[in-house]
């Protein structure tokens, strides 16, 4: 469905090395499942040989009904993030990341999937604040139709888990910062920010 709903979403025809860098894949995995696709009709091929492209097929009887479910996948994806991002804004301290991770962010979830979020936050407003965050998210999932699981982290559980925690090693393979930057990023601004405090103890 991501190659399907990557095609939609261009309107044009692309390649299949294109698709899988857009869709995250493999270009091997990618053609086995644009020719299932074509094979079936759901999308056309455009030229010949080394040359061909793909491009959903308009005439397909399924075109329309899938081109409006994926519009409707991206609104209510695009209202998941809002959600989030104005409940960090309620949370009553600033956050100094906020990530969405997990297989929502991967683009596989299913119905029972749940919407991973992460926020780092200074020790002292952690606790607080990530809870006003899980009371603003609980108001608004039975309205997208979504549940929540938000996992607070402090700056020091930043610089432990990127030395090498399998767990970080999955955020920071697909999160999408809401807030702030992104898990790399974050870890180098934090180890950077400990040096020049370090020295001085050492001194």
């Amino acid at each position: 469905m991501r190659v399907l709903r990557e095609l939609l979403r261009h309107g044009g025809a692309l390649n299949a090395p294109h698709v899988a860098r857009r869709v995250g894949m493999s270009p091997q995995h990618v053609r086995q499942i644009l020719a299932s696709l074509h094979s079936v009709g759901v999308i056309e091929e455009v030229g010949q040989g080394r040359y061909v492209s793909y491009r959903a097929g308009a005439g397909h009887p399924l075109y329309r009904a899938l081109d409006d479910l994926f519009r409707k996948e991206d609104e209510r994806f695009d209202a998941v993030l809002s959600a989030v991002r104005e409940a960090s804004a309620a949370s009553g301290a600033v956050p100094l990341a906020v990530w969405l991770y997990g297989s929502v962010a991967r683009g596989e979830d299913t119905a029972e999937s749940d919407v991973d979020i992460a926020v780092v936050m200074d020790d002292a407003v952690l606790e607080e604040s990530v809870e006003r965050i899980r009371e603003r998210l609980h108001e608004a999932e039975n309205r997208l139709a979504v549940s929540f699981s938000v996992v607070g982290l402090t700056p020091e559980d930043v610089g432990r888990l990127s030395a090498g925690d399998p767990w970080w090693a999955d955020v920071q393979s697909d999160a999408l910062a809401l807030v702030g930057a992104d898990p790399d990023r974050l870890a180098a601004q934090l180890r950077r920010a400990r040096r020049p405090a370090e020295v001085g103890e050492k001194e």
